[in-house]
This record gives C-alpha cells, structure tokens and sequence, in this order.
C-alpha cells in the first residue's frame, strides 16, 4: 500500500474508534457533571446495544424492530438498576462507595450477557444502504458516517442542555452546590436520575451504530470504560467538546501507531503517553490548568 493511502487509511479507522471511544466518554461525563460520579458500569450498557441489535437480527426481525428494542431493553435495565440502587443512597454514602457499587454493577450486567447473550463475537450489516466514499486512498465506510453524525448530535443536544436551558442549570447546580441547589427547590436526586437515564440511552444507542464498525462481545464493556474514562479525563469532563477531542486524539494515537510501529503495542503506548499527557495537564486540554475537576 502506498504510503498517502496509508496514512489516509490510518486517519480514517482512528477517526472511527476516537468517535465509539467519544461516544462512551460523553455518558461518562453526563453522570459525572451531575452527580460527581464515575460510573463504570457505562461501558456495559454500550455493550448490551450492540449485542442486542445482533442477537436481535440472528433472529430476522425487521431493522427497525431489533434497533428499537437494543435500545429500550439497556435503558429499562438501567431504570431498575438506578431506582433501586443508587436513587436513596446517591446523596447518603461517599463517591468512591458509589463508584464501587457502579463496578459491581458493571460485573453483573456482563455476567448476564455471557449467560443469556453468549459468548461469540458478533457484527451488524451497514444501516445504509450507499456506496462508500474514498478519499486519497482511503475508504470511509457508510456507518462510520452515520457514527460521525450521531456524535455530533450528542454533543451539539448536551451542548444545549446544559448550556442553554433551566434543566440544564439545574443539573450543573447538583454538581457544583448540592445544599444550595436544595434550597433553590431543586431535587438533586431526580437530576441524578435523568443524568443516568440520558447517558444510558447515549450508551446504548452508541452501541447500537458502533457494532457494524467494531463487533460485539459480552467483555468489551469494561475496555471501552477505560479508553472512554482516559478521552473524558484528556479533554476535560466538564467540557463535551474537550471529551470528544480527547476520544478522537486517542482513537488516532493508536490507530497510526498501529499501522506504522505494532498493532500489539498500540494500546499501551498511546495509553502511556496519555498519562503522560495527563501528568502535565491533570485538568484536561480544553480546562485552565488551575481547574480541578
């Protein structure tokens, strides 16, 4: 392969991970900049959309039919789940018992899948129905454009939330004072509860346009919770957009070291070096470096 191909090649498939790894960064950080939480069992439900529209479709159901259903089934489980779990105990026990429970939680959902979901790895077809579009040698396959804008969708749609609507201050005042956002007759735990129900919906529908990219199997949840925690924390959390330059900037780093040095080494090296990256900027990209977040 000719190097210009190459290098557009490389672009084109880090480009697509950084958007799945953005993706799970983003539902990290709707929990996060309410609640102060870092739920990692996010990545689980990215994982039950995309094995679900699978096993769904093994079972010729209609397209739409199997969509519907792999993402209404993770958010009706994450409804139960955060009723029962984390809506009375969110403002009693400290973050990091939250954030154990959350893991544990994690664990359970992937148990379930092994058992009920199986254990193969399994793909979508494409969405859409159109050609490819190559660009100098590369080829940006029909779904990772739809990937591309249902990224864009979120970010622009929680851009607007909590920017531009009284919702939107309501869930950033449980963030940043909950006392006082009791007083100003807010209920911090209903503002949880729609954070966590929003991102897992973003999850699942991540999942469910991501697995004719990347496949599916019931333990990839915990992978993408790191990859999407390291973009969330590079970028900044408390900014969206910084959450999806991280994602991207990751999903490159390791795509072109990939390509160019060893698919084996790939993931720890670009891993390292955003560590590193975080020594220096432990506020992320996009925040002042006095920021603590």
């Amino acid at each position: 392969m000719a190097l210009e191909a190459q290098l557009s090649q490389a672009t084109i498939s880090g480009l697509n991970m950084g958007c799945v790894y953005s993706i799970v960064g983003l539902v990290i950080a709707v929990v996060y900049n309410v609640s102060k939480i870092f739920d990692v069992s996010q990545g689980q439900y990215v994982m039950l959309g995309a094995m679900l529209v699978c096993f769904f479709q093994s079972l010729k159901f209609p397209l739409i039919f199997c969509l519907t259903l792999a993402i209404v089934i993770p958010l009706f489980v994450g409804l139960i789940i955060w009723r029962v779990l984390f809506y009375r105990s969110s403002e009693k026990y400290p973050a990091l018992t939250l954030i154990m429970i959350t893991f544990g939680v994690g664990m359970l959902i992937e148990g379930l899948a092994y058992v009920v979901l199986g254990t193969d790895t399994m793909i979508a077809p494409y969405y859409l129905r159109i050609r490819p579009v190559r660009i100098v040698g590369g080829t940006i396959s029909p779904q990772a454009l739809l990937v591309y804008a249902i990224l864009l969708l979120m970010m622009l749609f929680l851009y607007i939330l909590f920017h531009h609507t009284m919702l939107g201050k309501a869930l950033r005042a449980c963030h940043d004072r909950v006392l006082a956002a009791r007083l100003m007759g807010i209920n911090p735990p209903n503002m949880m509860y729609f954070a966590f129900v929003l991102a897992v919906c973003f999850g699942a529908v991540g999942g469910v346009i991501m697995v004719p990219l990347t496949a599916a199997n019931y333990s990839m949840g915990m992978h993408l919770v790191i990859k999407g925690f390291l973009a969330a924390l590079v970028g900044g959390i408390s900014r969206f957009q910084g959450v999806i330059i991280g994602g991207i900037a990751l999903g490159m780093s390791e795509s072109f070291l990939a390509a160019f040095i060893s698919s084996g080494y790939a993931s720890i090296i670009s891993l390292a070096i955003f560590v590193v990256a975080l020594l220096f900027r432990p506020s992320g990209l996009l925040l002042p470096k006095q920021v603590r977040t």
